[in-house]
């Protein structure tokens, strides 16, 4: 089986929530990051097998209060994070840049990027955080006004490392019904310092939106106009300028692609998997840019025990491939990752946690090489069974 990153008590929402990402790989190493209950926290692995805890970043009792991003910067490699806070008088989000070295971060300032309440009246969603390719910090949030209205932001900062002042942009305004959910959108980095942020709100008029950044921002995109299946809502990513986007439909429970074309848009719904007596609670995506291919990642719901994965080339779907299986131990619904294709690491890095009801949480870990034939078994490193593309 996968290795184990931690083993934490039972029923911390460790991971959670898609679209977020929390894993990566820097040099020679792996970074998992994740709630333990208590704090943000990360391991390391110079081999993805054996992990290192580290000083907890900071308090953070769930997983989908925080999303993290890794980029290397005129040669100095950074890691990023967008947080969510609240206190007895305002909801806060927060952003912070840590500069790595081996398997060690050395953190910045935490610098506040939007706060509001009293708590009673706001509550704000879970947070994304973005790096354009001209070093632009990016954080983007949902924001509800309780029975009101609700509606997603993003904030930019022209200083990479969060100081100075925020810009202020409403991506979306979405005053609808009695708005009890928050919304839920991600940030897709682009090239050419473009970038794409995708809501979803599931109060009418429902359905999943979207904007480009490409200087300005342009006019709101109707990506899909009908309700998604929202226990983990989506993922998507981008290969040059086009967003490749995954979701599961709430009426026929299918597990639907699409494909923004820069230039030209949105593309129609491709079907990724059509068995409607399932239900999928996880659909995790990466691209790969090199090639345009795409990877979706599924875990049937509520508790599933496996993990599935597609691969889509050249615009068509190949079968569903059994990844992982764990009889004992369910999955709780959340699966992280990253990919790189660059000319040493040609892998995809995946997370995700065995969350068995009233027993501990085993937060899991496994990498795969996108360049070898896609039936191979391997075993890798001390005893772990995986799966190589």
């Amino acid at each position: 089986m996968p290795s184990t990153i931690a083993t934490l008590s039972s029923g911390i929402p460790a991971l959670q929530r898609l679209p977020q990402r929390k894993i990566f790989r820097c040099g020679s190493y792996y970074f998992a990051f994740f709630s333990d209950g208590t704090n943000m926290v990360y391991y390391t692995s110079p081999d993805g097998i054996n992990w290192t805890s580290h000083t907890a970043v900071v308090a953070c009792s769930d997983g989908l209060l925080f999303s993290v991003r890794y980029y290397n910067i005129g040669g100095v490699d950074y890691v990023y994070y967008a947080r969510r806070d609240v206190d007895a008088s305002y909801w806060y989000v927060y952003f912070c840049r840590g500069t790595i070295s081996g398997d060690t971060i050395t953190w910045g300032t935490e610098y506040n990027v939007f706060q509001t309440g009293p708590p009673s009246s706001f509550a704000i969603g879970a947070p994304d955080v973005e790096i354009t390719t001209d070093g632009y910090a990016w954080a983007g949030f949902g924001l509800r006004f309780v029975g009101v209205w609700a509606r997603y932001y993003v904030r930019s900062n022209s200083n990479n490392d969060g100081s100075g002042s925020w810009s202020t942009s409403t991506l979306f305004s979405l005053v609808t019904g009695t708005n009890s959910v928050d919304p839920i959108g991600c940030l897709v980095r682009l090239t050419n310092a473009r970038l794409y942020a995708i809501a979803y709100d599931n109060e009418a008029p429902i359905g999943v939106k979207g904007k480009l950044f490409d200087t300005t921002w342009g006019a709101v995109e109707s990506i899909y106009p009908s309700p998604i299946h929202t226990l983990y809502y989506f993922s998507a990513g981008p290969s040059g300028d086009n967003v490749y986007f995954v979701f599961c439909d709430s009426s026929s429970t299918h597990v639907y692609f699409m494909l923004r074309t820069y230039g030209v848009g949105w593309g129609s719904t491709e079907t990724v998997e059509s068995t409607a007596i399932k239900i999928f609670s996880a659909y995790e995506i990466c691209v790969d840019d090199s090639t345009g291919d795409c990877y979706v990642f599924t875990i049937q719901a509520p508790l599933g025990t496996t993990i599935y994965y597609y691969k889509r080339t050249a615009g068509s779907w190949g079968v569903q491939t059994t990844l992982y299986s764990s009889e004992n131990n369910p999955i709780s619904g959340t699966l992280n990752s990253y990919i790189n294709t660059d000319s040493v690491n040609n892998e995809i890095g995946l997370a995700w946690d065995n969350n068995p009801p009233g027993r501990s949480v085993f937060v899991r870990f496994g990498v795969f090489n996108t360049l070898l034939p896609s039936a191979a078994p391997k075993i890798v490193g001390d005893g772990i069974s995986w799966m190589v593309f």
